[in-house]
């Protein structure tokens, strides 16, 4: 049935101009009710192609994607018309279908380019590695950290689990003993290993 119908589509003859090879093709619209969906669907893309939206890494195919959805919508409204060369409605089953397809190849998107992002602690853990060992730190404590270290650093607890990260990794070892800085003993220190 597939390849009938396209051998039919391939076949049909359409309108063309004076010109040579000039097509002349009609209108085609969307019905009231594709409309609404096909607009839902504009503003759900919109809204995640936001600075901290769920699109926001994948912009240059989410800016595309609502175009995307009324072209495969005509594509697939066009395949099930009686006669394609007049049809000229699209229904609002088409560009449901046409909507879930392109979310599809969004969410596929995502997943493309989430696979080859390194983890943001580890980034950060990272930063934090590059300042101790430009900073010539053998020894550091946890408000060092917070207090003068990278700026994405400015809490305890953040630099507490970067620091961990760091030991996990080998590149600094948590000292039992208390530290002297700035006057005050601190109880959280740790051996840069760099």
């Amino acid at each position: 049935a597939y390849r009938d119908r396209i051998s039919e589509i391939l076949h049909t003859s359409y309108r063309t101009g004076d010109a040579e090879n000039e097509l002349q093709p009609h209108q085609v619209e969307l019905d009231s009710d594709a409309k609404q969906v096909w607009q839902m669907f504009h503003d759900k893309v919109e809204e995640q192609l936001s600075e901290y939206g769920t699109l926001s890494t994948v912009r240059g195919f989410g800016n595309k994607a609502p175009e995307h959805g009324l072209r495969s919508s005509t594509v697939l409204a066009g395949f099930y018309a009686p006669e394609i060369s007049n049809f000229s409605r699209i229904s609002s089953r088409y560009i449901r279908n046409s909507t879930i397809l392109i979310q599809y190849y969004l969410n596929e998107q995502l997943r493309l380019f989430n696979s080859g992002v390194a983890d943001p602690s580890l980034q950060e853990a990272n930063k934090l590695l590059e300042w101790l060992r430009t900073e010539c730190k053998k020894l550091v404590t946890l408000p060092e950290i917070y207090q003068y270290g990278p700026n994405s650093i400015r809490d305890a607890r953040k630099a507490r689990n970067l620091m961990k990260i760091l030991s996990e990794h080998g590149y600094a070892l948590p000292l039992n003993d208390e530290v002297e800085f700035e006057g005050k003993v601190r109880k959280e220190a740790y051996e840069v290993r760099v």
